[in-house]
C-alpha cells in the first residue's frame, strides 16, 4: 500500500513529457503487476492525457479492490513505514544504552531470526521447507518479507486468539456452565486474521449482546459472572476488574475494598468504572438450564424489561459493605458520565475507552504486544500502566502509542513496526560487558515457550501435522481428554501477563522426564523415514537440524552425530535417538 500512495503522489506532478512507463503494485500474498506500454515521445499530448487518466482510473481501482481483499486496516497504516518506524525505536533504545555505556549484542543470522518471528508471530517452529527456502533467499529485504508472509498466514490470528482467549476467560466455579461450548477463540482468530483494529476488537467484546451461540463474544461477559439464587449474572466488579487489566493495563481491583495504598487511585475510581457495567444482565442462565445444554446470552436490564431493575439512581451502584454508599458512573481519571436520556452505559465507556484523547487505550496494547515479543514490558509488570514513569523507555512508548492510534490501532502495523526494528532482531547471544542487562535491550531474552507452542512446534518436527482450532471452549484439536489437552494439563502454568505469554512451560523434574520419557516425542519414526532419504549421514544430519532447530548444524555437531550413527550402522533407530536428543535441548524447548 505504501508503494501505491508513492505511485499516486508521483503520478499528479509528473509532466507529461517525462512518461515513460508506470509500475504499479496491488499485493495480497503475490504481487499483481499492472504495467502500462513505454510512451515514445512523438505521442501527443491528448494521447499522454487519455493514457494518465487509465493510469488514475487504474490507481483507483487498486486501491479501492485493496480495502476489500486486504482489509480496511492495512490500508489506514500506509502512512509511514514500518521501517521508519523501526529505525526510530532503534535510536531510542540505543541512546539509552550507550548512556549506560553497555554494548549491544550483534544481529541475528538468518537462522535464528527466522525461528523467533515464527514462533513470535504464528506461535510454532517453521518447517523445513520454509527454513530451507528463507536461508537460501538472498535478497536484502527478505526479513521484511518475512514478517509480512507470517502476518498473511492463518496461524497468527490462531496464535493470539489463544493468547487473548486464555488472558480473557479464566474458568472457575461460576462459570463453568456458562462459557461451556463458546466458540470465542474461534472469533477471536477470524478478528485478528482480518486484522480488525484494536479498538474495533475491544468494542466489539465490550458491546456484546445476543445469545452467545450467535454471538460468542458475550463470552465476555459470561465468563465474569457470580451464581446466585438458582441463576448466573454478570458481575460489575469482575467486569471491571478484566476490563480494566486487559484494555487499560492497570489492576483496578487493587482499590476495590479500599483506597490504593501506593498511588492516587481510590475506591470510589473503581467503583464508577463499575456502574459502566452495573446494566449488564444475563438471560437463559439458570443454573438447572444450563447443565440441561441451554445456551445462555448478554443482554442490557432496562432495554429488556422496559423499567429500571436497580434500586440506585440510574448509572449509579453501590459499593458491598458501605451501608448504602453509592457511586455515579465516571471515567477513569476523569469526570462522571453525562446521563442525560438514559444512554446506553456501556457504550458510553467504550466511546470513551477507545477514543484517541484517553491516554491508557493505546499504550496499554502496545505494552503488551512489545511484552509478547521481549519477554517483558516497556511498562513492567505490564498492568501497572497508572505509573508510567516506570517505563524504561517512554520514548519508545510514546511513539508506538502514537503510530498505533493514528494506524485506527492496527496490530499487524505495530507488529512489523517492532519485528523490523534492529532492537528484536539482535541475538540472545550475549556479550561480556551486557550479560547482566535484564531491560535496556542489548540483546534478546530468551523466552520460555508456552505449552501451545511446544505443542505445535513438536508436532512439525514429527511430522504429525498442527491441529486446528476445533469449536468449542478455545480448545484445539484434540482437547478434552485429547493429546494436546493432556499435553497442555502437564505443562500449564498460568501465566502472568508480565511474560507475554499465556502459559508457560513450567521448569523442574517432573516435565523433563515427561519430555525425556513421551511415547508421543519419542515415536520419531515418520520424521526419520523421511529424512533418511537425503542418502548422505551428513545431508540426513543436516536436515534433522534444520528440521529441529531451524539452522545448520556445526562441523563438529555432523562428526560427533555422524559417529554415533555410524557406530549402530546408520540406523533408523540410531538417527531417531539423535533427534530426540536435540527435541531435549534447550535450544529447542526455548525461544532464543
Amino acid at each position: 500500500m505504501n508503494e501505491l500512495k508513492k505511485h499516486t503522489e508521483f503520478l499528479q506532478t509528473m509532466p507529461h513529457e517525462s512518461l515513460a512507463e508506470t509500475l504499479i503494485y496491488c499485493r495480497r500474498g503475490k504481487s499483481v503487476v499492472y504495467r502500462l506500454p513505454i510512451l515514445p515521445n512523438r505521442f501527443n499530448e491528448s494521447v499522454i492525457l487519455r493514457t494518465i487518466s487509465i493510469m488514475r482510473t487504474t490507481i483507483r481501482l487498486a486501491m479501492l479492490l485493496s480495502v476489500l481483499f486486504l482489509g480496511d486496516a492495512e490500508v489506514r497504516a500506509a502512512g509511514r513505514s514500518p521501517q521508519a518506524v523501526a529505525a526510530d525505536i532503534d535510536a531510542a533504545i540505543e541512546k539509552l544504552l550507550t548512556e549506560n555505556k553497555i554494548p549491544f549484542s550483534a544481529r541475528t543470522d538468518d537462522a535464528e531470526f527466522l525461528r523467533r518471528v515464527s514462533l513470535d508471530v504464528t506461535g510454532r517452529i517453521p518447517t523445513l521447507e520454509r527454513t530451507n527456502a528463507f536461508l537460501s533467499e538472498t535478497a536484502p529485504d527478505k526479513r521484511s518479507r518475512l514478517i509480512d508472509e507470517l502476518l498473511s498466514d492463518h496461524e497468527y490470528g490462531e496464535h493470539f486468539a489463544v493468547i487473548w482467549y486464555h488472558r480473557i476467560v479464566k474458568p472457575d466455579d461460576d462459570n463453568r456452565f456458562t462459557i461451556r461450548g463458546n466458540t470465542f477463540q474461534d472469533w477471536l482468530e477470524a478478528s485478528f486474521n482480518k486484522n480488525n483494529g484494536w479498538n474495533k476488537i475491544a468494542s466489539d467484546i465490550l458491546l456484546a449482546t445476543g445469545p452467545r451461540d450467535k454471538h460468542p463474544e458475550t463470552s465476555f461477559f459470561l465468563a465474569h459472572v457470580d451464581g446466585a439464587k438458582g441463576g448466573y449474572e454478570p458481575a460489575p466488579n469482575k467486569i471491571t476488574s478484566a476490563a480494566s487489566k486487559l484494555f487499560l493495563g492497570v489492576k483496578l481491583e487493587c482499590c476495590e475494598c479500599h483506597n490504593h495504598p501506593f498511588n492516587a487511585m481510590k475506591q470510589t475510581d473503581y467503583w464508577g468504572v463499575a456502574a459502566f457495567f452495573s446494566d449488564v444482565h444475563s438471560n437463559n442462565a439458570r443454573k438447572k438450564d444450563l447443565k440441561d445444554g441451554a445456551v445462555p446470552g448478554i443482554t442490557d436490564g432496562i432495554v429488556a424489561k422496559k423499567k429500571d431493575p436497580s434500586p440506585h439512581p440510574f448509572g449509579s451502584i453501590e459499593i458491598p459493605d458501605s451501608k448504602g454508599k453509592t457511586v455515579k458512573a465516571k471515567y477513569l481519571g476523569g469526570a462522571e458520565a453525562s446521563l442525560a436520556n438514559r444512554p446506553l452505559l456501556r457504550k458510553l465507556f467504550v466511546t470513551w475507552l477507545t477514543s484517541p484523547q484517553n491516554k491508557y487505550f493505546a499504550s496499554a496494547a502496545v505494552n503488551k504486544m512489545w511484552a509478547n515479543f521481549f519477554g517483558r514490558g516497556i511498562v513492567n509488570p505490564v498492568d501497572d500502566m497508572i505509573d508510567t514513569d516506570r517505563a524504561t523507555h517512554p520514548e519508545v512508548l510514546k511513539l508506538l502509542a502514537k503510530e498505533f492510534s493514528e494506524s485506527n490501532y492496527d496490530l499487524k502495523y505495530l507488529i512489523r513496526c517492532i519485528c523490523n526494528s534492529q532492537t528484536y532482531q539482535r541475538t540472545s547471544s550475549v556479550l561480556p560487558a551486557n550479560k547482566d542487562d535484564d531491560k535496556l535491550y542489548s540483546h534478546m531474552p530468551v523466552k520460555v515457550m508456552s505449552a501451545d507452542m511446544l505443542y505445535d512446534s513438536l508436532q512439525i518436527v514429527l511430522g504429525h501435522g498442527v491441529s486446528s482450532v476445533v469449536k468449542g471452549e478455545g480448545k484445539k484439536k484434540g482437547g478434552n481428554g485429547g493429546p494436546r489437552d493432556e499435553f497442555r494439563k502437564f505443562f500449564h502454568a498460568e501465566a502472568d501477563d508480565d511474560v507475554g505469554v499465556v502459559d508457560d512451560y513450567t521448569h523442574g523434574v517432573p516435565q523433563v522426564l515427561r519430555l525425556m520419557n513421551s511415547q508421543q516425542i519419542s515415536n520419531t519414526t515418520a520424521t526419520v523415514a523421511k529424512l533418511m532419504k537425503a542418502g548422505e549421514p551428513a545431508k540426513i544430519i543436516e536436515s534433522m537440524y534444520l528440521t529441529a532447530l531451524s539452522r545448520n548444524p556445526t562441523p563438529e555437531e555432523v562428526k560427533k552425530m555422524t559417529d554415533y550413527a555410524a557406530a549402530d550402522k546408520f540406523s533408523a533407530k540410531a538417527y531417531g535417538d539423535l533427534l530426540w536428543v536435540l527435541l531435549n535441548t534447550g535450544e529447542f524447548l526455548f525461544n532464543h
